[in-house]
């Protein structure tokens, strides 16, 4: 199915309503654990635009030059 679908069901299938859509459990991670996740997508955000930009400041579409 393609876009949107709103279904009503009564709150007790709720667990088989989230079984048939293949419902996942969002992982919850520690204090510490988010810091090093944090970490570990700084470090990837400046290899990738390392990798990609080299450094170089693209100007703005529609950018006026500063005096």
């Amino acid at each position: 199915m393609d876009g949107e679908a709103v279904i009503y069901f009564p709150p007790e299938l709720l667990h088989q309503v989230a079984e048939m859509a293949e419902a996942r459990v969002k992982r919850v991670l520690s204090p510490e654990a988010k810091i090093k996740a944090a970490e570990r997508g700084r470090a990837a955000l400046e290899r990738y635009r390392k990798a990609n930009q080299q450094g170089v400041n693209y100007p703005q579409i529609g950018s006026v030059p500063v005096r």
